[in-house]
């Protein structure tokens, strides 16, 4: 019998709670594992226990070296749970910020490392095999910094399919349950249309443009904000804010950018297979892993604490499962109570509300019909968003966004490497950057299922 002993609490998000355990079983066998389980707020919903079931069988049908792999489900007595490997890396969101307190950029080739892996893993999500033999598109619909690993064995791995959406299944339009970070959501979801792969594209399209200029695509004080400048504001172009950015990756980034689907990249294989031609020389696994373990050195170390206590500690709490069916545990939570579907209500219709109002202004602006076939030329700049440190969207973003340009076709790669592109520094600080905190002082927090703002201080 394989059972789990269960130690730290290492990350909380807006849904779950993620736990580092230890796995035993037969013959000496162990492991460190992480154990996912539902916030206890959300137990006696039963639409977010029948969403994490569903991410447990969807997790379980994949089987990809850069998606997390989940090894098992089950039911204990307080509630169901999923195991998945345990990743010893950092989220994309801790680098972006530990980085931005240097004054540092993340290094182009690690760039094209990070974003070619997390659209490999889409492009195996979005023509998924299941254990039936039936083939569906599932839409990740969550796809931000927070839930990008980056390990020290140079590993890059997609996590949290906790809002997936399975495209077979998928028959509403609920804007009711838009979920995810709203400063990565696609404008056609924002505005209540059908979930595509397409959407997966947009937000990893932000992520792209975050990771060359470090700075906050959608600003906003709350998601009605965010949500706004998604469908309005004006979508400026990486070398507007930092310069050195290659063209040819500009073009991609924009082009993913397209608020109207059909002039979008069309797939994340066809994002990937640009990607490949805007780079000689991608960081290998070996030169990623060595950055990581070099620049973030005393996170390394305090993980390897975190690490060794998990293996030592004595108190942790045995995890068993119990007898029966994991499924049954959508038919044993209770109703919520009546305030708590009240306020609910009263919250989702607030939210309709501003987002028919986007609706509405977004139907008076054309939109082209013509599908991309590949990136287009760069955007004339735009005006730059304000950056991260002052998140009020200005009255200017209001304003309607240029008329796309006909996409044209890329060149073909060069048959000889191009001139290394020089190191791309960020702007100089006003004032002296934070040092990192020490391992003493950090919160103990992976980081592998945060719904939280990633770029909050």
């Amino acid at each position: 019998m394989t059972s789990y002993k269960v130690g730290e609490r290492v990350g909380r998000g807006g849904m779950a709670e993620v736990y580092l355990a230890h796995q035993v079983g037969m013959g000496g066998f162990e492991k460190l594992v992480v154990i996912k389980r539902l916030t206890d707020r959300l137990l006696s919903n039963p639409r977010y226990v029948t969403s994490f079931l569903r991410e447990a069988r969807v997790s379980a049908a994949m089987n990809h070296p850069n998606i997390v792999s989940t090894t098992d489900v089950g039911q204990d007595e307080q509630s169901p749970y999923l195991v998945m490997e345990y990743l010893a890396g950092e989220s994309l969101a801790h680098m972006t910020k530990s980085l931005r307190r240097r004054g540092e950029c993340l290094p182009l080739d690690h760039v094209h490392r990070i974003v070619g892996s997390v659209a490999s893993a889409l492009e195996y999500a979005h023509d998924l095999t299941f254990p039936d033999g039936t083939r569906s598109a599932v839409v990740h619909c969550d796809v931000t910094p927070s839930n990008i690993m980056c390990c020290y064995s140079g590993d890059v791995k997609l996590l949290d399919f906790g809002i997936a959406r399975v495209m077979r299944e998928e028959h509403t339009r609920d804007l009711e349950h838009l979920q995810g970070k709203m400063g990565y959501v696609a404008p056609e979801r924002a505005l209540g249309n059908r979930v595509s792969p397409r959407m997966d594209v947009f937000q990893l399209g932000v992520v792209l443009w975050e990771m060359l200029t470090m700075q906050h695509l959608f600003a906003g004080d709350n998601d009605v904000e965010r949500l706004h400048a998604i469908v309005r504001q004006p979508i400026p172009a990486p070398s507007s804010i930092v310069r050195d950015v290659p063209a040819d990756l500009e073009d991609v980034v924009m082009w993913c950018l397209r608020r109207n689907p059909d002039e979008r990249c069309p797939s994340a294989r066809t994002l990937a297979q640009h990607l490949r031609h805007c780079t000689s020389r991608p960081s290998t696994e070996r030169d990623f892993a060595l950055w990581m373990q070099a620049t973030f050195s005393e996170r390394r170390a305090w993980r390897s604490k975190l690490e060794q206590r998990a293996r030592q500690s004595s108190s942790h709490v045995t995890l068993e499962r119990t007898t029966g069916s994991v499924s049954a545990a959508t038919a044993r939570v209770a109703a919520p109570p009546p305030l708590l579907v009240l306020a609910r209500g009263l919250m989702a219709l607030a939210l309709l509300l501003a987002l028919l109002a986007l609706a509405v202004s977004w139907s008076v602006r054309p939109m082209g019909s013509e599908a991309a076939t590949a990136p287009p030329a760069s955007d004339a700049l735009l005006p730059v968003v304000h950056p991260i440190a002052t998140p009020h969207v200005p009255s200017n973003v209001l304003d309607p966004e240029p008329a796309p340009q006909r996409p044209q076709l890329d060149p073909p790669p060069a048959a000889h490497p191009p001139e290394p592109r020089p190191a791309t520094k960020a702007p100089e600080p006003t004032e002296p950057p934070p040092a990192d905190p020490s391992p003493e002082q950090m919160p103990p927090s992976i980081e592998l299922s945060d719904n939280l703002d990633p770029w909050a201080p």
